[in-house]
């Protein structure tokens, strides 16, 4: 059939796929096109009556379909401005919010607690408590003691600890601390503001306790909300029942994962129970979508067939046991997408109609983006929607030729003669079945692909070999699971009889999913995709399904290429010059060098504030600045003191392989002999983990130097002999470096505090060391010492960059060679990460991440 035709039947065959794409691009049109709402409506009647007339014969179908999608679009745009617009005058999007203001909220909560740990991943040098995140939608405030005041609006509320007992639909009244939602401090970083913005998320607010108990913290009474709430809240409760009632001889760690994969439910601890599905790739197995629908509606149907009842009965029951299953686990859009589909199907069947998946997909999209049009933007949402598509379109026709060339693979090792696929059905059912899944996998993987190297700069090279192993027991899992439910709910007491299978199949995907975690190379962190790329990529896959011809291999080689071309276009090649760039890590320092001859060169790597500085900031950061061909490595690390807030990224760094070979040298200060150093067994343990990496742990002190091209490195302090001071003077330990180029020089500092300042300052009126500096990193996160406005003033910069979580007018008034005009100072706080380009002609550039 001709690719023409083919497009002509696909469209007019399924119109309501057609009208939903027209509806969805309407949506995410809208965000650029920003139209008056009366222009949509008066194009929308324009477009309709067009319609209502080209109803004569003599009109051709198409123009009458054309007319439709058009008012589909027009309609989509509508409801999206619709949602952007339609605010309360008191709504937090139309009024300025004071950051760090101390406020009283009330409201009502929307969703349940989620537990977040703060320990760090992979050095927990300062472990903290877990913090608690839910949604509030306010309806008053009160600024300190002042009268209450109606609002309107979203709040995300992170609580210092654990608010598990809360539930949706309960009226708070919380006192904290009220900020505007920021974008993301540094370059890579994925910008969470934008997509909370399009959740209609403005503000945040932090309680220092859950605890009635803690100062500043009072509530009211909880008060009944909706019936269907309550009912809602009932039907998950006796669901939560069902699951794990009588729970021997489950454990703990087994009654998590069920909680987290049947009903969606994250309890305390579930954080780092998923972690090895974070890292592996496979998070998309915990969260409720269409595999769990599936096997829950496939699980009933063969079990009300074999019972023998009809089919449309039985089309009826699984109908009402999805929505009940959708009522019991939490609402996502995978959840309700699958179960929209589902119901989409099982009325097919009641009315005597085979439904199609695409329009059932198509259904399922509208239903939920005219409810919420601004989830259209949410990374899950498209995730989920994209892969399902990619499945419906793809998976069939992959299956199909892969099956081609095992079968005539099998008969090329018989000699032409029946295959062992062909004399074994027992084989044959087994190779077929490992294919469809293999098929399921790879398509997935590849149709998501470029939406997770957009939103998350990564790529799972392996998520396709991790699917596959982790599918057999989370199949059995949830097979088991649904049907403890079944009997448990008809016959309870019964189901408690499946706990033991239970148990082991839940410790089966636990065991699995570690020994994945445990392999080298599960994840890697990529430049994001430009648009351009992932444009071409799915309009090559969309041009393979019109045109299959088009999939031969020269078509292939030049596309691939294309695509590669425009990926390439993400990077970021640059003429000869010096980048410095002094990242936001909070409470912490990480400051990044690369040098004109494009090598990377790191000063500390650490944050008390970040759960994973190098997982979360680095990478991300070393990935989005890197050429496309230039390998993602450092050439040259430096540790400026024994403090963790500056060190406890690179044990992640160097797990990652971004360290290979190379030294890290560290202040004679962490070296640390026995007996010295209440951070001794800390430094003992960072030496361990970077030995066991090829990295290892080499003293820096004053008077080394380093060349990188025509960049040159030296180290002005400490002395050598610093090793033997008492650790109270650690912070005055701290490596003082100084970076040049073009005759241009950018200081670090580290912590060093009065001591090394004063000795420092001696030194330099003695005529042994130069302090002169064009950009000074602030010392001990702008710390004023007594000698700080003299050592500034004997640097000399014309930039000063102080890396803290606090704001810059807690700071600047404290020191007066801060306030000297023509000095520049930035606060990583406020400015977000600051970069530093100096040009081969000397021209110094000072840019910060965040414009204000």
């Amino acid at each position: 059939m001709p690719w023409r035709e083919r497009v002509n039947l696909a469209v007019l065959g399924s119109p309501l796929v057609a009208i939903g794409a027209a509806f969805i691009v309407g949506i995410a049109c809208e965000s650029t096109l920003n139209w008056h709402g009366g222009v949509y409506l008066a194009g929308i009647a324009a477009l309709l009556v067009g319609w209502f007339v080209a109803r004569w014969p003599d009109w051709p179908i198409r123009l009458r379909f054309a007319l439709l999608l058009g008012a589909a679009f027009l309609l989509g745009g509508w409801r999206m401005g619709l949602d952007r617009h339609a605010l309360e005058p008191d709504h937090f999007a139309l009024n300025p919010i004071a950051d760090s203001e101390i406020v009283t909220v009330r409201g009502e909560v929307e969703d349940r607690p989620t537990l977040r740990s703060r320990t760090t991943a992979d050095f927990p040098g300062r472990p903290t408590d877990p913090s608690s995140n839910f949604t509030l939608s306010a309806s008053a405030i009160r600024h300190g003691v002042g009268p209450w005041q109606s609002c309107a609006g979203r709040i995300k509320v992170h609580c210092a600890g654990p608010a598990l007992s809360i539930e949706p639909g309960t009226r708070l009244e919380r006192t904290g601390i009220l900020h505007s939602i920021q974008p993301a401090p540094n370059p890579g970083t994925v910008d969470y503001r934008q997509r909370n913005f399009d959740s209609r998320l403005f503000a945040s607010l932090w309680l220092p306790s859950e605890q009635d108990d803690q100062p500043g913290v009072s509530s009211v009474p909880p008060q009944s909300h909706s019936r269907l709430g309550a009912v809602i809240d009932r039907v998950r409760l006796r669901g939560h029942g069902l699951l794990l009632g009588e729970a021997e001889p489950l454990t703990w760690e087994d009654q998590l994962l069920l909680d987290d994969l049947i009903l969606g439910r994250e309890g305390d601890g579930s954080r780092e129970l998923v972690q090895p599905f974070l890292r592996t790739g496979t998070y998309h197995i915990l969260a409720i979508s269409g595999l769990h629908m599936a096997i829950l509606a496939g699980v009933t149907w063969v079990i009300l067939r074999l019972l023998h009842v009809r089919q449309r009965w039985s089309a009826v029951i699984v109908l009402a046991l999805v929505i009940l299953y959708c009522l019991m686990a939490e609402a996502s859009p995978p959840i309700l997408r699958s179960g929209i589909m589902i119901a989409v199907v099982c009325l097919g069947v009641c009315v005597r109609r085979q439904g199609a998946a695409l329009t059932a997909l198509a259904v399922a999209a509208v239903t939920l983006l005219a409810a919420a049009p601004g989830a259209i933007f949410e990374a899950g949402f498209q995730l989920s929607f994209v892969v399902v598509l990619g499945l419906v379109l793809f998976a069939a026709p992959f299956y199909r030729r892969l099956h081609a060339l095992v079968l005539r693979a099998d008969a090329g090792i018989s000699d032409g003669g029946p295959g062992w696929m062909a004399t074994s059905p027992a084989a044959a059912w087994c190779a077929r079945s490992f294919l469809q899944a293999f098929s399921v996998a790879a398509v997935a993987w590849i149709v998501g692909l470029p939406l997770t190297a957009y939103y998350f700069n990564r790529v799972y090279p392996w998520s396709i070999v991790c699917s596959m192993a982790l599918g057999i027991p989370v199949w059995f899992a949830l097979s088991l699971s649904f049907v403890k439910m079944l009997i448990s709910l008809v016959l309870p007491g019964l189901g408690a009889w499946l706990n033991g299978p239970l148990h082991f199949a839940s410790s089966s995907v636990l065991w699995v999913v570690n020994f994945l975690d445990s392999l080298p190379g599960m994840s890697v962190t990529i430049a994001r995709p430009g648009v351009v790329s992932m444009v071409l990529f799915y309009g090559w896959l969309a041009m393979w399904k019109v045109r299959p011809s088009w999939l031969s291999t020269r078509w292939m080689l030049v596309l691939a290429a294309a695509i590669a071309v425009a990926w390439s276009s993400a990077g970021n090649r640059r003429p000869e010059q010096l980048d410095v760039t002094v990242l936001s890590v909070g409470d912490g320092l990480c400051q990044v060098v690369r040098t004109p001859n494009d090598r990377t060169l790191l000063f500390d790597c650490g944050s008390a504030s970040q759960t994973d500085v190098a997982e979360q900031v680095v990478m991300p950061f070393l990935a989005s600045r890197r050429d496309w061909l230039t390998p993602m490595t450092i050439d040259a690390a430096f540790l400026s003191h024994p403090n963790i807030d500056h060190y406890n990224g690179y044990p992640g760094l160097a797990r990652r392989g971004l360290l290979p070979g190379r030294e890290l040298l560290a202040s004679p200060s962490a070296i640390l002999a026995p007996g010295q150093g209440g951070e001794q067994w800390q430094i003992i343990r960072l030496g361990r983990l970077l030995a066991a990496e090829g990295v290892p742990l080499r003293p820096g002190s004053a008077g080394l130097r380093r060349q990188a091209g025509s960049c040159g490195v030296e180290l002005l302090w400490p002395p050598a002999w610093a090793d033997r001071w008492p650790y109270k003077f650690v912070n005055d330990t701290s490596q003082v470096a100084r970076v040049s180029f073009a005759g241009r020089r950018v200081m670090f500092t580290g912590d060093i505090c009065e001591l090394a300042e004063r000795r420092l300052l001696d030194g330099a009126l003695a005529g042994q060391v130069d302090l002169h500096a064009d950009v000074l990193v602030m010392p001990h996160h702008g710390g004023i010492a007594p000698t700080s406005d003299a050592f500034i003033r004997a640097v000399s910069p014309q930039v000063v960059i102080i890396s803290t979580r606090r704001r810059a007018d807690q700071i600047v008034p404290r020191c007066a060679a801060l306030r000297d005009p023509g000095r520049r100072v930035l606060v990583t706080s406020e400015s977000g990460a600051v970069t530093v380009t100096i040009a081969r002609d000397g021209e110094l550039v000072c840019e910060p991440h965040l414009k204000r």
